[in-house]
């Protein structure tokens, strides 16, 4: 059907309603005249609100059939006409919402049979939003329209409410009007909420029986894999696992697995792993010289360390420790230079890492976040680097202070006793030993003895002791050693 004869029968179908009713009003009382049935007086009892709704079912007959032509357009060419109806639907209803409002006639009021203003403006508010739920169920795409036009949803909220109010129109026509209120949310919208009138619902089921068919092709493929499974998913032999891998890739995510399979790193040309959504605790080292990875899957497990060798994953780009109990990563985590990809969120990070982690709340974040990571990594790093140096330092000090202390010899005694004379702790021990000599003048011997011990060993005992200490204070404020004095 050719859309001029559409846009005749639309507008045989927005004719004036309550035309009709007065002609068909004036043949009721021309017959009863004629067959003498009725008194002159018997059209005041004649019931106009249900005269009214004998016709308004046959005016929705001839919308039904006029929605059945729009069907039949060109699809090309209907999406466009269908929005230029709606366009007109829309200023016929905001008109007449007009009129009655400014009369004041409220829906709750008597039909308006002595009215040809009242009554032409309440028939076509009625006909022409049952006519829009007919569109609207039939073509889903006037849900966007309705978003995106307020004020065309402003104006159909207010005449599905009216029309309701009216109670002028019949049950199906309530039925589809309902069921456009619960499309486009006018009024809430039931869960298991169908369209009987969606063309595309078809296409829909027929996606989601695909779509259980593919889930139930799955759970077989599972099962006929897990059937010899053994009482521990970490025991899973080598075999399995190759006849698990695809392309390179194996996913044995969300298996209920609390260790790394102890065959994984013996599958050979893996660069694709993934162990997410499991329940996995620990990383066995092996794990990290699989370095052809090029793809880590790890998130939702209960990982509180990474292994200290997981920078031998050189080719690694793509890191997922989402969900995690990771607090500080492994140094060697600088040699990650390849990372491209990670997420470190839901972890509890220290202050630190936590900030250069950043939200990765995104794909751009998650690649900035492993660049700023690595970084981060290689400056801690460094700073581990050196302390180990100064310590190292110490160490060697203290060993030669500790070897001249148990091998001196000859010439080195008279060195040292030659230095300690000078040293302020030769004083302190001098001081003591006067003490000790006059304190014990009754015994000459012991006192002979003890002052000896006491200057030979003494101030070697001082300077291994200060040394000693010198190693705990360098470690925690890092002061170089030759900045620091024994007193």
């Amino acid at each position: 059907m050719t859309s001029a004869l559409v846009l005749v029968v639309l507008a045989c179908l927005l004719c004036d309603a309550a035309a009709k009713i007065d002609h068909t009003h004036d043949r009721h009382v021309d017959k009863s005249e004629k067959h003498k049935v009725v008194t002159p007086k018997s059209h005041e009892h004649v019931d106009h609100r249900k005269l009214y709704t004998e016709l308004f079912k046959e005016k929705r007959r001839d919308q039904v059939g006029a929605i059945e032509s729009i069907v039949n357009i060109e699809e090309s060419k209907r999406r466009r006409y269908v929005e230029e109806v709606v366009k007109n639907v829309k200023e016929i209803l905001e008109e007449n919402r007009e009129t009655l409002q400014r009369i004041g006639h409220r829906p709750t009021d008597p039909y308006p049979h002595n009215s040809e203003t009242l009554s032409n403006a309440l028939s076509k508010v009625l006909e022409n939003i049952a006519f829009f739920a007919d569109l609207s169920v039939r073509f889903p795409f006037l849900e966007n329209v309705m978003h995106r036009n307020r004020k065309l949803r402003t104006v159909v909220v207010w005449a599905y409410n009216y029309a309701k109010e009216t109670g002028l129109c019949d049950r199906a026509t309530y039925k589809v009007l309902d069921l456009m209120a619960q499309q486009n949310e006018i009024i809430p919208r039931p869960e298991n909420f169908v369209n009987p009138y969606d063309k595309e619902r078809t296409k829909k089921q027929l996606e989601e029986q695909e779509r259980k068919e593919q889930q139930k092709r799955a759970e077989e493929k599972e099962k006929k894999i897990s059937k010899k499974k053994k009482a521990s998913m970490s025991e899973i032999s080598l075999k399995e696992l190759k006849d698990l891998a695809d392309d390179n890739e194996i996913d044995l995510s969300a298996r209920g697995l609390t260790l790394v399979p102890k065959a994984l790193p013996q599958v050979p040309r893996l660069t694709h792993i993934d162990l997410g959504s499991n329940k996995i605790t620990v990383l066995p080292p092996s794990l990290c010289l699989m370095t052809r990875l090029v793809r880590l899957e790890l998130g939702s497990n209960l990982l509180d360390h990474l292994p200290d060798n997981i920078g031998a994953l050189v080719h690694l780009e793509h890191l997922d420790l989402y969900n995690n109990q990771i607090e500080e990563l492994p140094l060697s985590f600088s040699n990650l230079n390849a990372l491209k990809w990670l997420d470190l969120k839901k972890n509890p990070l220290v202050p630190d890492l936590l900030k250069a982690t950043g939200n990765c709340g995104s794909e751009k974040e998650c690649r900035q976040a492993a660049v700023n990571v690595v970084a981060y990594m290689k400056e801690m790093s460094r700073e581990h680097n050196n302390l180990m140096m100064k310590q190292q330092k110490v160490n060697e000090k203290i060993q030669e202070v500790k070897g001249e202390g148990k091998e001196p010899t000859h010439k080195n005694k008279k060195k040292h006793h030659n230095k300690k004379e000078e040293h302020p702790a030769a004083v302190k021990h001098n001081g003591w030993l006067f003490t000790v000599f006059y304190a014990s003048l009754c015994n000459v011997q012991f006192s002979i003895v003890f002052g000896y011990a006491w200057i030979t060993f003494g101030n070697m005992f001082d300077e291994i002791d200060c040394l000693e200490r010198f190693v705990v204070g360098t470690s925690a404020l890092s002061i170089e050693p030759e900045f620091y004095a024994c007193s």
